[in-house]
């Protein structure tokens, strides 16, 4: 039975939720439409609760399905970057989506995983995200791979120094241009199984640790995925069935050691990755001269007159340094930007962050926190303005400042102006624009009814069709708002006919 249904402008878009007897539900996401059945429950919702983003879970017996249904119809809606169709299964309990490919479905794959570097991380601490300088180049093909630049790798450090390795690499399917995931990871040192990687099933709880799991910095900078062989402190993933310390290791000695990747896909294909690596001594790397230590495991506050941060247990994945500088007030601003740490650097959750302000009552409710980016606003934050402090949650790591939005988003017929005849049309169009604070409601209203528009971010189209309407012959009026995240209201007002 469809035991869920959704629609947003953003995330999954149009998408079903099918309950199954075994225990697994299917999930079918940036559909274009649902079958009929399913349409006209969800508007008669909408329009019951006069909101186009729903989400519904209408029980066991009010949308049954069967083998060979017809449910809907793959589109692009959503955060889609193309026409397709999302495909998941999860438990059902749980909400862990479970790799499809275990299911047995007739899925061709005859290609061995594509590996294509490697990187060594020396640390002082397990408490750390460890050191890494360069990238190593793999080469190869048909699941033999080696170091492009030959078969050892020497680094620097101490007999007492730790050392981790994260391997960049993919797979594909037979047939297919789509890229997947590495599955299944073996990592050996001097034979010895040290790591092991295995995705099997992921939670949307701990999803976002895979900020942890792969090299945040790397992939942001250089959209390289590589899977750290390692453990940081506050990976709370459950995809590594083989861990002892961590997957951390020492050197001790200055000898060569053998170092061997084993890695397969779920169809079985593997591909072979190894070289050798010897440590060269080298001095205690230098501790940082800046920051204030921000542990991963407790809470930690940093408090000035003008700025203020409470971060809660586990909101970081290692312990940081963390460099906070006050710097010049952006152009926009009202007050200083306040730099706390760098952007490039993960949170896995929120925060609570406070800017001090003195702020007119009159625009205390236009105040938000932003983004800055080389002295310029790049994104809203949002936030209150309680007791001279600007109060907003967070997580990320950037430069912040406090402005204003007092601008009315800005509405932009795409089809329609008043008096227009609109019987050869098949829809009415908007562009709706904001500055800063974004869109965060939209109305329409035919003869003073409400009627459902969608929204799409994408293509900044918000529309209604006439297919969808019951819209008689004649002259209407119609009115079209929008509201911003801070209260700034637009309205179009005019009038068409059929």
């Amino acid at each position: 039975y469809i035991s869920r249904v959704n629609t947003s402008p953003w995330g999954y878009g149009k998408v079903l939720y099918v309950d199954h007897p075994n225990g697994y539900t299917s999930v079918y996401a940036h559909l274009s439409a649902f079958n009929d059945t399913i349409t006209s429950f969800y508007t008669g919702a909408q329009y019951k609760a006069q909101q186009y983003i729903l989400d519904l879970y209408p029980g066991s017996s009010k949308l049954p399905v069967k083998k060979g249904d017809v449910i809907g119809y793959s589109g692009n809606t959503g955060l889609s970057m193309g026409p397709h169709l999302h495909f998941e299964i999860r438990k059902t309990k749980t909400e862990e989506p479970v790799n499809p490919l275990l299911f047995g479905f007739d899925v061709k794959d005859n290609i061995a995983p594509t590996l294509k570097g490697v990187r060594v991380y020396r640390f002082q601490s397990e408490r750390e995200q460890g050191y890494c300088d360069k990238s190593h180049v793999v080469t190869g093909s048909g699941g033999n791979y080696r170091l492009k630049s030959g078969s050892q790798v020497n680094v620097s450090g101490t007999k007492d120094d730790l050392f981790g390795i994260a391997i960049h690499g993919i797979d594909r399917l037979t047939g297919s241009p789509g890229i997947c995931g590495i599955y299944h990871v073996k990592l050996f040192v001097d034979e010895e199984l040290i790591f092991e990687q295995k995705t099997e099933k992921l939670s949307f709880y701990t999803n976002r640790y895979m900020n942890a799991h792969t090299d945040y910095e790397v992939f942001r900078k250089q959209r390289q995925h590589y899977h750290r062989s390692f453990k940081l402190l506050n990976n709370q993933l459950d995809i590594y069935p083989h861990a002892p310390n961590n997957g951390l290791f020492h050197l001790p000695d200055n000898e060569w050691h053998a170092i061997r990747y084993e890695v397969n896909d779920v169809a079985g294909n593997r591909s072979d990755l190894s070289f050798q690596l010897k440590r060269s001594d080298a001095g205690r790397m230098e501790a940082p001269e800046t920051g204030t230590l921000f542990r991963a495991d407790s809470e930690n506050h940093l408090e000035t007159s003008g700025f203020q941060v409470f971060m809660p247990p586990g909101c970081i994945y290692y312990d940081i340094d963390v460099d906070f500088q006050t710097l010049a007030k952006a152009n926009g601003c009202l007050t200083s930007t306040y730099r706390l740490h760098k952007k490039d650097v993960p949170v896995q959750s929120y925060y609570e962050l406070r800017i001090k302000a003195d702020l007119d009552s009159s625009i205390q409710d236009k105040a938000l926190i932003v983004r800055v980016d080389n002295g310029r606003i790049v994104s809203s934050q949002g936030g209150t303005y309680t007791n001279g402090w600007m109060v907003t949650e967070t997580r990320t790591f950037g430069d912040f400042a406090i402005t204003t939005d007092t601008k009315a988003p800005v509405i932009s017929p795409v089809n329609i102006y008043s008096g227009k005849n609109m019987a050869y049309n098949t829809e009415i169009a908007f562009k709706a624009s904001d500055n800063l604070a974004g869109v965060d409601e939209f109305n329409c209203y035919i003869d003073d009814e409400w009627v459902l528009m969608e929204y799409d971010p994408k293509r900044n189209k918000f529309f209604v069709r006439f297919d969808d309407i019951d819209v008689s012959k004649g002259t209407h009026q119609l009115v079209f708002e929008v509201i911003d995240g801070v209260g700034n209201r637009a309205e179009w007002t005019g009038s068409f006919a059929r």
